[in-house]
């Protein structure tokens, strides 16, 4: 949806833990889409991170695909609704 942004800036892709402390930090272009970020954020979790057994839950902007990758790609649990509309 927003990967056609023609506005110039930034997004910051960030995960925390259940105490709110930072474990990843991904910025991007405006350009880039919210699930392309996620991807790559999670893929940095489960590298730098590999006792992160649970990830959600997530923002509503977050697409059902997105959600069905985490299931289907990584190890993560996926915690919250799997819903289209969170």
């Amino acid at each position: 949806m927003d990967a056609g942004k023609k506005i110039k800036g930034r997004k910051r892709h960030i995960v925390t833990d259940f105490l709110g402390l930072v474990l990843a930090v991904i910025v991007t272009a405006a350009s880039v889409s919210d699930t392309a970020g996620g991807r790559d954020l999670v893929d940095r979790i489960a590298a730098e991170h590999p006792s992160v057994s649970e990830i959600g839950p997530f923002p509503s902007g977050v697409d059902a695909l997105m959600r069905i990758w985490l299931l289907l790609t990584s190890n993560l649990m996926v915690s919250g609704s799997l819903s289209c509309c969170g």
